[in-house]
């Protein structure tokens, strides 16, 4: 096996398990990067009427529902990209992919998907770039203390240093 397979191949096995959480110690060694307050909110609290609970409910069902449309629609596309994929058509899987993802962006197995489809493609500057972007996606929706979280930024830092150390997948 060639190192570019080696390589390839030890890539994809980041995909497979779930990894555990990181423990409070080794993260206090991590540097916090410059500029990045942690105290900040990331989304800032807008000042709003109260609402009554059940407009608040009904609220809630109405995102639910409509979550529900375009996860439907957004399957349709991961569907066909996981057929495209498995038979090496990987132009009409990542066509697929991205509709799935333009349908509903934090939806993050779509981005993992793509991810794979570049890798397959040792395409490892645009498999990095979508593993940042699942990762920042999964922070958003599962928050960062979520271990789907930590396994897209470590998947993305991986696929970050091979992409730097191994110009074979340079492109």
């Amino acid at each position: 096996m060639g190192t570019s397979e080696a390589l390839h191949t030890q890539l994809g096995l980041l995909f497979e398990d779930e990894l555990n959480p990181v423990a409070p110690k080794a993260q206090a060694k991590v540097a916090v990067p410059e500029g990045l307050d942690l105290d900040e909110r990331i989304n800032p609290v807008e000042d709003q009427e109260e609402e009554s609970d059940a407009t608040v409910e009904e609220s809630d069902e109405e995102r639910e529902q409509e979550r529900k449309k375009k996860k439907a629609a957004a399957d349709v596309h991961k569907e066909k990209g996981n057929a495209a994929y498995k038979s090496k058509s990987f132009e009409e899987a990542i066509g697929h992919y991205e509709k799935a993802i333009e349908a509903l962006p934090d939806e993050i197995t779509y981005y993992n998907n793509l991810a794979a489809v570049y890798r397959a493609q040792c395409n490892l500057t645009d498999a990095e770039t979508l593993m940042y972007e699942a990762a920042t996606t999964a922070r958003k929706v599962l928050g960062a203390d979520h271990p789907h979280t930590k396994i897209f930024e470590r998947a993305h830092k991986a696929l970050s240093q091979a992409n730097r150390t191994n110009p074979i997948f340079t492109q």
